[in-house]
This record gives C-alpha cells, structure tokens and sequence, in this order.
C-alpha cells in the first residue's frame, strides 16, 4: 500500500477499466512502429500502419477519457479519441483493398479519403460531440446526431472490407488459407467493438466497454503475421519472441479484463495485480500450461503448410555470399528452426583426415564442434553415394527409408547419431564431388504433422547448396590461415633482420668516419659506401615490409586529423629541394589559392607524397622537370594531388601491374638495378586505406603524372 497509493493519488478519478485499454492502445502503437520502421516504403505496410494509428487514437483517447477528473481535458480527450473512431472505416478499407490488390477500387479509396478529411473538421462542432457523460467507471463522450455519419461509414466501408477479405481467402493458396480464414473471421468480429459506443448515446452498459478486445484482436493477429514473415529476413527469432510476447499480453488483457467487467466491487490495485500476476506465472512455468501456449501460437500462425520447396530456393540464394562454417551454420540453423518451423536439426560433418567426426547443435550456446571417433564403413559411405536421398526414420528405426538397409547400416547411423537418435526423424545425406562427407540429422515438425514425401523431396534440395558451401567456407578458411601464416611470417622475419642490420648499418658508419681507424685506400671505401647504402635499402625494404602487413592485417581505422596539406608539402619540398638541385631537376610547385584543410592520416599522406617525389627524383633525367600541383574540384569532394615528371615514363604493356607488390618495369630496373619493387604498392595502401584513390597517366620516354585524390573529409 505505501507503494501504490501515492502513485494512484496523482490520478485524479483513477479507473481500473482504462488500465487494459491503454494498455492495448501502447502496445498496438509499438507494433505499428514496427512494422513501418521495418518496411516505410512498402505501401502495404503504409496502410495499416494508419489503420493501427486510427485505432491507437481511440483506444488512448478514450481510455485517458475515464481517468482524467478535469472535465475540460477530459473532453478534449475524448473528442481526439472519436477522431480516430471516423478515421478506421476509411483506413480498414484502404488495408483491405491493398491486401487484396484490387486497383479498381482505388478510387473509392480517395473519394472515401476526401469524404472522411471533411467530417473530421467537425469533430468540434457541437452537433457531433455535445459533451461527457459520467458512468460509475468513469467519463464518456456524448455523441451529437452529426456523429450518425460516422456510423453511416461503418455500414458502408466495413462490409466492403469483409468482402476483400473474403475474396483474399478465396484466392489464398492451399498452405496459406488456415490463416486467411482466420483473418476473415478476426476481421469480421473486430467492429464489433463499435458496441463501445452505446454510452456515448445514452445507452448504459453493464460493464465497462470491453469491445476494443475485439478490435484489437485482429489488428494484433495481422501485425503479427506481417511482422513474422518479413522479420524473418532480418532477424528470424525476433518474430517467435514478439509472438510469445504478445500472446502473453493478450492473455493479461483478457484476464485483466474479465476481473473489471464481472468483479467490480474489487477494484484494489494490489488485488488485481496480485491475481493477474499469479495467472500470468501460473501460465508460464509450469511446464504443461507454457508448452500448451506454444502449441497455441504454433496453432495460430504456424499450422498453414508451409511451402519447403520455395523456402529452400530462396535459402540457397543466401548460401553463396557464406564465407566461413560458423555463419553457415548459424544460417542453416535459424532458416531450419524459424523458416521451416523444425524443432532441432543437427549436421555431423566426417574428416577422414582425422578420421573422426564434427557434430554442430543447432540449440548449443556457441557454434563450437563436439568431436567423436567413429569409423566410417565403405559401405556406409557408398550407400548414400548410391542413394543421395533423405531417409525418413521411424521411432524404431525399422523402415529406414525406401531401400532395404543392412543391419551394419543401421549400427553405424545409431552409431553417429548416438543420443539424438531419438528426435531425429529425417536424415539428408551430404555428398561432396561423388563423396559422402557428412548428414544433417532433423528433428520433429513444430506443427507435430510428420514429413510429407513432397516436403522429404525438397528438403533434400538443400545438401547440394549446403554441401558446396561448406567447401567453399573451409577453403576460404583455409586461405585466411595461410594468408595469416605469410603475413606472420614477414613480420617475425622482419624484425629479426632489422636488428643486425641495424648494427651493420652502424658498424659501417663507425668505419667510414674513421672511429674504428682510417680506411687504408680509395677502393676500400668505395666498397664500404656500396654496402652501407645496400643495408640502408635492405633496412629500408624491412620497415616498408612491415607497414604493409600491419596495415593489411588490421581492422582499424588509421587516426585521422585536420591539418594544413599545403604547410605539409612545402615542408615535404623544402626537405627535397637540395636533392633535386644535386641532380640538376627542377622541382616546381603549383598551389591553387585558399585551399582548405585535409582530414587525414597526416604519416600516411607525407609518405605517399614522399613515395611519389623519390620515384619523380629517380627515374628523371638532368635538366628534367618535376611539377607538385594541388587542386581541390568541387566535383570530385576531395583534395587532388598531381605529380608529374619528365621522366622515362612506364611502357604500355606493363602500365597495369605498376601497382602489383614488388613489379619495376624493364626501363626502370635498367636504369637503377636496386629498386624494391615495393613504393607504389605501398603508397596505393596507404591511399585505399584513407579511403582515397591514386591514378596515374604515362607515356614512355617522355613523362608520366600520378594522381592522388584524398577525400575533403572522413568517409564511413
């Protein structure tokens, strides 16, 4: 009590009665949102997201009506309530209409819309509504005789509504029909619930207006199919889930519902959540009453045969962009237990490598194998050669199925199976290139109605796709491991050439400036500058070895900053410019003016440029012309990087493998013997990695321009 009376004490004229029916009202607004969120451009979707809004209105309308003491607010309230009431005929028929997919009737729909628009300006007007009514479970509205139009709309658009339905069941096919039927009839009885509306004539109810349920009911019952099918896509469990959720919703309204209609004396709040809760927890634990609910869910929305052949079609689609065996599995688990409706499945995978066999659980808590030796028979294996079809296994395992199977069969499946042998019911061999490698082992039906030879035919449908995409995953894990292993190997390499090169590197320069003693001739120096300058290139080939595989091994984004790209390139061309005087190169620069900042990897851009300058530098000849110039055109909305060189240019048949990992074309391994090889790949990376692109035009023995386009700002 010390709880809950406060709380009810801020509610002036607190009813019980508008508990349930706001209730319904927010729960019937969250799957509308749903379903508009998870289809806007669908107009199917469109039209019964507004047939649901009308209803919300309504419901919320009228039942904040009952609770609000303020006589004023509580009118206001009401009139928006009545709002959504003129609102459901037109938007019940427009769904209607849609569902069905008769464009011949749209024009009712829009003289309908036009007609309902202009009566809902009156919504005012005292002649529709005239005031409240107070009943002892709180206000109501009081209708005017302008309102009677609003009736007039029910008996025209809600027969025509029934009719499309109708017409709808009529054309459903066969595996679809159960539902329809049961739409129809939902459908039929929802406007039922205009017998809310006695009151507000006058007539007196003995119980408060409980037809919404109704109304509710069937808004629930078709919101929840669409969400089902077209969730699945999505996320497959979420449907089951939003399913139980609402079942459990629609048997507390119930419950809540019968207590306030047939015991009203007993309106204590802790009464009538105490009951409802041991109801609801009653329901749900024990464990006959929670698989009795299941059942009804299944009953409900499951029970349409379900159409295997076209499922699994669809399903092999999917299989393709499948890269590794954990999001194979999880994928053929979920379409199985929520696409299907089966209740377990199982795939045993056999490695003759190992000669042991992997087991994948649909219901385990990872995707992680269970191991098990067991020898595979050559008889085994050639029977479902022979035989590529699923076997349909009884509960004894005596009519296993339409071939006459040797008992050593039998042994070695109970074998395999092992403890789900006794919920396995069909068993869909994988062959692989005219081998046997493995089963799917699938339990009961969540309907409980046993396999039919057309859905045994296309389920077996599904081994070949399966079987082919297995291959394909453990190939592509394989490659990933191997790919792994090089890049590892590069890097342990690496590091552990870096570090006596390092010291060569320093040894050499100890001898060249006379620290270890004067070099006793000119040949002998000669000779120790060509090793020095190799160990530079050699240090020098190991640190852009390494870049490359970190960059190519991580997942992360390079950090990016806002800086000055031009600061950066007259710092990149002041350090460069007594290079290119040595050489007698001309080095120009050519900046367009007020050119903004860059958002970039301020390393990764000064080494690209860096990589471009040092190829411009090596492969120009004296009294050659090197141009940096920067532009940034709007079409592009990036930064453009050009640098050209009056070089000996790249010939036509290998400008396309000048981006490759160690290529040099032939002019230029003629003209500097000791390249790596390894710069364009590498400034390419760095470029691709910021989300940039770099190009390039040449023609041999007259110039050549790369292209770097950096992107104005971070791209996602």
């Amino acid at each position: 009590m010390i709880i809950y009376i406060p709380i009810l004490e801020l509610i002036p004229n607190f009813n019980f009665p508008a508990v349930p029916q706001l209730l319904v009202g927010v729960l019937l607004f969250v799957q509308a949102i749903l379903i508009i969120i998870q289809n806007p451009r669908s107009a199917f979707h469109r039209f019964y997201f507004l047939f649901e809004l009308s209803t919300v209105v309504w419901m919320v309308g009228m039942g904040l009506t009952y609770i609000i003491a303020d006589t004023g607010l509580a009118f206001l309230l009401a009139k928006i309530g009545f709002l959504g009431v003129v609102y459901i005929p037109i938007t019940t028929y427009a769904f209607s209409v849609h569902f069905l997919g008769d464009r011949k009737q749209y024009p009712f729909i829009y003289i309908g819309t036009l007609f309902t628009f202009a009566l809902s300006l009156f919504i005012n007007a005292p002649e529709m509504s005239i005031g409240l009514f107070s009943y002892s479970w709180g206000n109501y509205i009081h209708l005017g005789p302008l309102s009677y139009i609003v009736i007039a709309l029910f008996f025209i658009f809600v027969p025509l509504f029934i009719l499309n339905l109708y017409r709808k069941a009529r054309q459903a096919p066969l595996e679809q029909k159960r539902w329809h039927n049961l739409a129809l009839l939902t459908g039929s009885l929802a406007f039922l619930g205009v017998v809310d509306f006695l009151p507000a004539y006058g007539i007196g109810l003995p119980f408060p207006p409980i037809g919404y349920l109704l109304t509710s009911s069937f808004a629930t019952l078709l919101g929840y199919f669409i969400l089902r099918h077209q969730l699945a896509d999505i996320k497959f469990f979420l449907g089951q889930t939003i399913g139980y959720g609402i079942l459990t919703t629609i048997l507390f309204l119930i419950y809540i519902s019968f207590f306030v209609a047939f015991f009203p004396a007993r309106r204590n709040i802790l009464d009538l959540g105490f009951n409802t809760v041991l109801f609801i927890i009653a329901l749900f634990t024990f464990s006959f009453l929670k698989q009795k609910s299941q059942r009804i869910v299944d009953e409900i929305f499951f029970k349409e045969r379900i159409d295997f052949n076209r499922l699994i079609n669809e399903f092999t689609i999917y299989l393709r962009n499948l890269q590794t065996p954990d999001l194979l599995l999880h994928t053929l688990f979920t379409f199985i237990s929520q696409r299907l409706r089966i209740e377990s499945s199982t795939v045993f995978i056999f490695s003759p490598e190992e000669m042991r066999w992997m087991m994948f659980q649909s219901n385990r808590a990872n995707g992680d194998p269970r191991y098990f030796d067991a020898f595979l028979s050559k008889s085994f294996a050639n029977f479902f050669t022979e035989y590529p079809e699923p076997l349909n296994i009884s509960e004894k395992l005596e009519g296993l199925g339409s071939h006459a199977i040797p008992k050593v069969l039998l042994d070695d499946l109970r074998e395999i199976l092992g403890e789900d042998l006794p919920r396995t019911h069909l068993v869909i061999p994988l062959i692989r290139r005219s081998s046997f490698f493995g089963i799917i082992a699938l339990g009961k039906k969540s309907s409980g109605g046993h396999y039919t030879r057309i859905e045994i035919q296309s389920l077996n449908n599904i081994a070949t796709p399966f079987a082919i995409a297995w291959e394909n995953a453990a190939l592509y894990g394989y490659m990933q491991e191997t790919s792994k292993a090089k890049s590892d190997f590069i890097s342990i390499a690496s590091h552990q050439l870096r570090t006596p090169l390092t010291h060569i590197k320093w040894l050499l320069y100890e001898v060249l400036t006379g620290e270890l003693g004067k070099v006793q001739s000119k040949k002998q120096k000669t000779a120790l500058d060509q090793v020095y300058a190799n160990t530079e290139n050699m240090i020098l080939l190991i640190k852009q070895l390494l870049d490359i595989v970190r960059i190519e091994t991580s997942v992360l984004k390079p950090a990016s900053t806002l800086f000055d790209f031009v600061g950066l390139l007259d710092e990149i061309i002041q350090a460069y410019t007594g290079l290119f005087s040595e050489k007698h190169i001309t080095l120009k620069s050519n900046f367009a003016s007020s050119l903004p900042f860059l958002r970039a990897h301020k390393e990764h851009v000064r080494t690209v440029v860096t990589v471009l300058l040092e190829n411009a530098l090596r492969y120009t000849q004296q009294g050659g012309v090197v141009t940096i110039k920067v532009t940034a055109p709007e079409e592009r909305s990036g930064m453009l990087l050009a640098v050209s060189d009056t070089g000996i240019g790249i010939p036509d048949s290998q400008q396309k493998y000048i981006f490759n990992r160690f290529f040099r074309a032939d002019n230029a391994i003629a003209q500097h013997p000791n390249g790596t090889g390894l710069g364009l790949f590498y400034a390419k990376l760095l470029v691709e990695r910021g989300r940039g692109n770099i190009w390039f035009r040449s023609e041999e023995g007259k110039e050549t321009t790369f292209y770097v386009l950096f992107p104005m700002r971070e791209q996602d």
